[in-house]
């Protein structure tokens, strides 16, 4: 009888630290969920942040667009283009993604803004002899068209450009 009564208090000890051991390894896995959780949002803070940094380029160059019909000032603007698409690129090659970060997207919208402003300049000045106004109020109504042209395309076309290259390699 009293063999059976450590028995069950053995049996009645181990359950409750059976029960501690799970509560503990709930606590650790919900605890690694949490670092996981922790690592993605520190990802997505660093990935914005370059985004932002990728995108003031673009800013500075909306405000001196006119600087860009100079082949000098436009050379020198692809290359930084050039520069940040590569940036990007081993920025994207560097993390464990399987899913593209915005920043790489970012990365090229200068140079997409650069190329759609040189094609739409020319073809602009073409039919209207006279240089197209940017900006969000423009003294000609037909200048929004440009506006509108330049700025989709330059928010747009890095995710298709992606997704066809995507599809065929």
């Amino acid at each position: 009888m009293v063999l059976y009564l450590e028995n069950l208090r053995l049996t009645e000890k181990s359950r409750i630290f059976i029960s501690q051991l799970r509560q503990g390894s709930e606590r650790c896995a919900a605890l690694s969920s949490d670092s996981e959780k922790t690592k993605i949002v520190t990802k997505m803070n660093i990935d914005i942040l370059l985004y932002i940094i990728f995108i003031i380029p673009i800013l500075i160059v909306g405000l001196q667009i006119e600087k860009l019909n100079h082949k000098k000032t436009f050379i020198i603007w692809i290359l930084l283009a050039i520069f940040l698409i590569c940036i990007g690129i081993m920025i994207e090659d560097n993390s464990n993604n399987e899913i593209r970060s915005i920043s790489y997207f970012g990365s090229q919208m200068l140079f997409i803004f650069l190329i759609i402003h040189k094609i739409t300049r020319d073809i602009y000045f073409k039919i209207f002899k006279r240089e197209p106004e940017f900006g969000k109020f423009p003294k000609h109504k037909i200048d929004i068209i440009y506006t509108l042209i330049l700025t989709s395309g330059t928010m747009v076309l890095p995710f298709l450009i992606d997704s066809y290259v995507l599809k065929k390699f």
